[in-house]
């Protein structure tokens, strides 16, 4: 059991994720009409109030680094799940929109680490090899558990209330911080072990495969194209969440009823679990870098068809663009770092790069809810996006180009 204790690492940090996954990407889509509804809230105050999540998972994200070394992945992320089962519970017994902030704000502290930032440093400690696939599987999870627990909170919240859904989740935290906490460990080190794959010969150059060192954390802050990257993750992720996190109201808005908007989302989630393995695997073979042009021109397409789309099989086909492109969000960034800047300074970068996603959450959330109560629509917003979207494949082309001079540079 011990030698292949690796797997069984992957396999709890893919049940954390397909839990967090599933109530992560259905807490906008599923809970926004029956809350606003109880409540007697218009849908902007909903989305302000999910966006305290997104700004406390910023938070957390961007201090990610720090924080895991210092308490270590084990114990700060079981403690943190079980903090997540106390803002659910509060979460569940809000009366008003301020009380409802301030337990999607707790449950974003914790989410920050346990979602975005977390199980890729695991990852990157126990595989050597095959780390982008093996990230990629980890990260399909999400996928799977917003699939699979679409239908069920779906099911609790028709049957039995929103309150009782929030309830259930809680539950699924508790027993998560348990298990993590008695299988996870930091480092392979700790059990005697090494990371799986390592001092592993390159076939082709017959010598053990090294990963370029690379920027220092100093030399980064000094360099613009890190700065460029920063603001292209933010951007790329609004574009692409300004669709993903408003599926079913907008799906709604067209026409579609609530059994066929949640079947959509279902779906998209299965389908997004897949492109994450194929994104995982893909990058191994070609690289961060292309891989993420490629996601980026499926979320442009996606968001102008989306903002057209007249008809069911349009839906559709934005839909499968649209789990193409979303890996970008999280599973790209920590795979796209040390192809640009090497691994002196990836823990740092990564947290920095993805503590934009939940920030973005914020923003495209609170805007395009906006847009939708000032005009009735969210079409215009998806037009805008698919726009940025198209001008970011630029940006990106820039930024590779700045580092591969960067690169010269450093080498002289």
């Amino acid at each position: 059991m011990k030698k292949n204790y690796h797997w069984l690492i992957a396999a709890v940090l893919l049940l954390q994720l397909f839990m967090i996954g599933g109530i992560y990407n259905n807490l906008s889509n599923l809970f926004m009409l029956p809350v606003t509804e109880s409540m007697g809230i218009a849908r902007s105050s909903f989305a302000l109030a999910v966006s305290m999540k997104g700004l406390a998972s910023f938070i957390s994200t961007f201090f990610s680094g720090a924080l895991l070394h210092r308490f270590g992945y084990r114990k700060m992320v079981s403690l943190l799940m079980l903090t997540n089962c106390i803002a659910l519970v509060i979460m569940a017994t809000s009366k008003n929109a301020v009380t409802l902030g301030l337990g999607i704000g707790i449950l974003g502290l914790g989410d920050g680490i346990c979602l975005n930032a977390g199980p890729p440093r695991v990852i990157r400690h126990w595989f050597h090899k095959y780390q982008g696939m093996v990230l990629g599987c980890v990260s399909a999870a999400t996928g799977l558990g917003g699939s699979a627990l679409c239908l069920v909170i779906s099911g609790i919240i028709e049957g039995s209330g929103w309150q009782s859904a929030f309830l259930c989740c809680a539950a699924l935290y508790s027993v998560m911080a348990v298990l993590l906490f008695a299988v996870v460990r930091n480092r392979p080190e700790e059990m005697g072990l090494k990371p799986f794959g390592e001092g592993q010969y390159d076939q082709k150059k017959e010598k053990p495969a090294r990963k370029w060192s690379g920027f220092s954390w100093e030399q980064l802050l000094r360099r613009p194209a890190f700065y460029l990257l920063v603001l292209g993750c933010f951007l790329t992720c609004v574009c692409m969440y300004s669709l993903s996190q408003n599926l079913v109201p907008h799906l709604r808005g067209i026409g579609f009823s609530n059994a066929q908007a949640v079947s959509v989302q279902s779906t998209f989630m299965l389908l997004l679990a897949a492109s994450k393995f194929g994104v995982g695997a893909l990058s191994d073979r070609i690289g961060g870098k292309r891989v993420t042009l490629i996601c980026l021109a499926c979320g442009v397409i996606s968001l102008g068809v989306m903002a057209f789309s007249q008809n069911d099989y349009a839906v559709w086909a934005s839909v499968v663009l649209l789990s193409c492109a979303l890996p970008l969000t999280i599973l790209t960034v920590p795979l796209l770092v040390p192809d640009l800047f090497g691994c002196q300074a990836q823990t740092m970068a990564v947290g920095v790069l993805m503590s934009t996603s939940p920030l973005a959450v914020l923003t495209a959330s609170t805007l395009t809810n906006v847009v939708y109560d000032t005009i009735g629509t969210y079409r215009p917003v998806f037009a805008v996006a698919a726009l940025v979207a198209l001008g970011l494949i630029g940006l990106y082309s820039l930024i590779y180009l700045m580092v591969s001079r960067d690169k010269k540079k450093l080498c002289v």
